[in-house]
């Protein structure tokens, strides 16, 4: 283990507790065949879904790890994770958290997951493999709305679902993705009528409880004509980064989101990251705008886990579809966040943007790569992107790799990157107006990130602040 990682894992972690709770399942570390057979199995799946998880696992096995992230993958040791941890005292369909083991109920309390459900349309909680509480708004499910664990929406709303599954990732994708389709459990499912408009966010939070799990939920959204929905994830991870447990295998997260965007309809996904820095984050986020007039817009905050690939993207096919995606990754010692976006338009008049806001101190690297791509049908199109990169130190580091292809010559392309690093002079100054060194670098990240945060609902805006303050703890930079 190097100084950097050394120091990633003792930095103080406000999620960093584990409950004691028993589990009524743990399968055997490793994936094969009877692994991905007995998920199936214990979830009562039909034929088709084990199928197609049989397929994820014929393609993982066959892809080779990818060699050109900014970090080495040889960490990850398959054969010594668990796939499927499924905890006592979590039937499906609860809707009521006094109904959770006691410690587990605690922990969502001190999240402060529990006083959100009524203000919230709808609000889902997974707990390692099993998703341990649901809950939708009485007159959004009188107005058709399906909003469910991924695994309730296999079996019970096939007929609506089924059809989008694998629509815009296949299982083949990559590596991880095909890791997903074998072994996914939990996540969400939502359909959004058509004409209907959810005015206050659905949301689903993951929390890993256990070392050496695998977390692989799967996100669904299809939002029919002329809908419209704002869905939050959130994630946290128990004590793993903690001394003591640093001889325990790692847990591995890797979830694949499926956007489904018809005609006139808008999908709003919003993710605020917070893993511990022992956690491998490798996921596989795409949306179709599939629909005339449909948008996506992605808002993303990256921060924790030592290791992160990340690159939610849009396929803009319908006509005059649009996406905007909106990047901010934070990466302190020992992290790597090599995250970006992607954008593809391939009908015609669409367009899309990218804000990439990258910020790295104590040694961290922050990762910008990203694609623009317009088809030979993408006429009139329109493609922009900005990265800006916010460096405390000498010792971090902050790479942008923008790549563009366009196809047609209508289209128009813009692409600017900036680099700046905070001098000694800016926060002498704050100081001296009666801040103390952290509240002055917390300040001054806030105000770099502060565009990208006032994108999100109020209550979502003040996470992210307190995110940013706890980043910025008093060993963070030196």
């Amino acid at each position: 283990m190097s100084v950097r990682d050394t120091i990633a894992l003792d930095r103080p972690y406000e999620y960093a507790w584990e409950d004691d709770v028993e589990y009524d399942v743990v399968l055997p570390p490793g994936i094969d065949e009877s692994t991905v057979r007995a998920i199936s199995e214990l979830k009562g799946e039909p034929e088709w879904m084990l199928k197609l998880r049989l397929r994820g696992l014929k393609a993982f096995q066959r892809k080779p790890m990818p060699e050109w992230l900014s970090f080495p993958l040889s960490g990850i040791d398959f054969d010594d994770v668990s796939f499927y941890m499924q905890p006592k005292g979590t039937g499906a369909g609860n809707t009521d958290w006094a109904n959770l083991p006691e410690e587990m109920r605690g922990t969502y309390e001190r999240l402060k997951l529990t006083e959100q459900t009524n203000v919230l349309a709808g609000q889902v909680a997974q707990y390692d493999s099993s998703t341990v509480f649901h809950k939708l708004q009485g007159e959004l499910a009188e107005k058709g709305v399906i909003f469910v664990g991924f695994d309730e929406a296999v079996t019970r709303y096939e007929d609506v679902f089924r059809p989008h599954i694998g629509s815009v990732i296949p299982p083949g994708d990559n590596k991880f993705a095909a890791l997903n389709y074998a072994a996914f459990s939990g996540g969400s499912a939502i359909y959004v009528p058509p004409g209907v408009k959810i005015d206050q966010p659905l949301s689903n939070y993951f929390r890993i409880n256990s070392a050496g799990m695998f977390q692989g939920e799967r996100t669904l959204i299809v939002a029919d004509e002329g809908s419209e929905v704002t869905y939050y994830e959130g994630c946290s991870s128990a004590g793993q980064n903690l001394k003591e447990k640093r001889d325990r295998p790692e847990p591995l997260h890797s979830a694949v989101v499926e956007l489904v965007a018809l005609d006139g309809a808008t999908i709003n996904y919003i993710t605020i990251q917070e893993w511990a820095a022992d956690v491998w984050n490798l996921v596989t986020k795409r949306a179709g705008a599939f629909g005339e007039g449909s948008r996506v817009n992605w808002v993303n905050f990256e921060s924790g886990s030592g290791h992160t690939a990340k690159y939610p993207g849009t396929v803009c096919m319908g006509r005059g579809s649009s996406t905007t995606i909106d990047t901010v990754t934070i990466a302190g010692p020992g992290q790597h966040q090599d995250s970006g976006a992607k954008i593809v338009l391939s009908g015609e008049h669409t367009s899309g943007s990218v804000s990439a806001k990258s910020i790295s101190f104590g040694g961290g690297r922050g990762i910008y790569r990203g694609l623009l791509a317009a088809g030979e049908g993408a006429t009139g199109g329109k493609l922009a992107s900005s990265c800006d990169a916010l460096m405390f130190d000498d010792i971090s580091e902050s790479t942008t790799y923008p790549y563009i292809d366009v196809r047609n010559p209508t289209v128009h392309v813009a692409h600017e990157a900036t680099t700046a690093k905070i001098g000694e002079d800016q926060i002498f100054y704050l100081m001296s107006r009666g801040l103390n060194e952290r509240e002055a670098q917390a300040m001054v990240v806030s105000g770099f990130v502060a565009e990208t945060a006032e994108k999100l609902p109020v209550s979502y805006y003040a996470e992210v602040q307190r995110m940013i303050a706890l980043q910025f703890g008093d060993e963070s930079i030196g």
